[in-house]
């Protein structure tokens, strides 16, 4: 192979350590005697959606984050980007010209790493802003995209569709998950309003857990020297 070829790795380093034990392992004369020191690290699937998942106890979303037992591991990313691209699909169809001229320039063209880091971040409280902008650095790194857009603006517009659809296709797929979500919103912000306290909580083993979350309130105070 050509020298630093390893380099085109999505994480180098970790790959070209994966490389020389295997290159050890095939220099033995039984391979499946190797003792690897490779560690394996294992993740949750979407860590957020899978506590919302359980709370709601919702069987669908459940699948989709690996809480319920399947043929093969679930996705969460690729079951929103399902219900994305057939909404794409739909709107490129007909309906809103400038809705259909969007979803046309799209259609086909989204993957899972521009709809990632906002299903991701969803449950952690991104808003529309942040979500618009998050797939907007996505569409950006899209060679097809770049082939035919002049005008930045064309992006935010294109990205601002696109986080409308993720984010209702995320509704679909783990509407119990939401309306939990929204039901514990409105219950900080009654307390915080009612009690003007904090979210506190101690779980069943006694730890005390609070949520200080604050909102820095600016009162100008005009004197004589102003």
């Amino acid at each position: 192979p050509a020298r630093g070829w390893w380099l085109a790795a999505d994480s180098p380093l970790q790959f070209y350590a994966v490389a020389l034990d295997l290159a050890a392992a095939y220099a033995r004369e039984s391979p499946e005697e190797h003792e690897s020191a490779i560690p394996v690290t294992q993740d949750g699937s979407c860590n957020g959606l899978q506590h919302y998942a359980a709370l709601g106890r919702d069987a669908r979303g459940g699948r989709h984050v690996n809480l319920v037992p399947g043929d093969r591991p679930g996705d969460v990313y690729t079951g929103v980007l399902d219900v994305v691209r057939r909404k794409v699909e739909e709107d490129a169809a007909g309906g809103d010209e400038e809705r259909a001229a969007m979803a046309a320039q799209l259609h086909g063209r989204l993957t899972r790493k521009v709809i990632k880091q906002t299903v991701m971040t969803t449950v952690y409280g991104v808003t529309f802003v942040g979500a618009r902008d998050q797939i907007e650095r996505r569409l950006r790194e899209l060679p097809e995209l770049k082939a035919e857009i002049a005008d930045p603006r064309r992006y935010t517009q294109l990205a601002a569709y696109c986080a409308r659809l993720t984010l209702d296709s995320l509704g679909e797929v783990f509407e119990p998950a939401m309306v939990s979500m929204d039901w514990l919103a409105k219950s900080a912000d009654a307390i915080g309003r009612e009690a003007l306290a904090p979210v506190e909580w101690t779980t069943p083993l006694g730890l005390p857990v609070v949520q200080p979350y604050h909102k820095a309130v600016h009162k100008p105070i005009r004197t004589i020297l102003q």
